[in-house]
């Protein structure tokens, strides 16, 4: 074995990194983004999902920062991220909802291709992606309305500028 993961369509061999995505039969019909880091040396499989809620602004920016954050030639085993799982309730900004139908794609697991397009889609992540992870992290985080900021915390690191957004302080730090 060559050490290639593949995802639907895309196929990624050991040291590379490909960026593309996984179409889905729904109505319409639907691609997920999909990030596959295989790293130099062989190791596991970590799978990281965002955006099952479409609102979860949070974790997706997450995913996509950490999916071009690694390098190939540094990583032992393969990165797998979709940093929008559901790209229908992304793009209409549905909240708790697939945005095909009232459903909600975190309790349709493992899916049914011949479902409902959220029970489809549900069908798709699972089956081609997630199924395919050693390790597996869902990255959740507040709805548009949900008010979270009582759970948020930080570190104020002066002397460590990289870990303050874009070099800034945060919006509600005080000096």
């Amino acid at each position: 074995m060559d050490g290639t993961i593949a995802i639907g369509t895309l196929s990624a061999p050991r040291g590379s990194r490909v960026h593309g995505y996984l179409p889905v039969r729904t109505d319409p019909p639907i691609e997920i983004p999909v990030s596959i880091v295989n790293g130099a040396s062989p190791g596991r499989t970590l799978v990281v999902t965002a955006g099952v809620h479409g609102t979860e602004y949070p974790g997706i920016e997450a995913a996509r920062r950490f999916s071009g954050a690694l390098n190939p030639a540094h990583l032992s085993g393969r990165v797998v991220v979709v940093p929008i799982a559901n790209p229908q309730a992304f793009s209409r900004r549905a909240i708790y909802v697939s945005g095909f139908e009232d459903q909600n794609l975190n309790r349709m697991f493992p899916g049914s291709a011949e479902g409902t397009s959220t029970q489809r889609l549900a069908h798709a992540l699972f089956h081609e992606v997630i199924r395919k992870a050693d390790l597996y992290v869902d990255l959740h985080g507040g709805d548009m309305v949900e008010a979270l900021t009582p759970y948020v915390s930080y570190v104020n690191t002066p002397d460590r500028p990289e870990q303050i957004l874009a070099g800034k302080p945060w919006p509600w730090r005080t000096a």
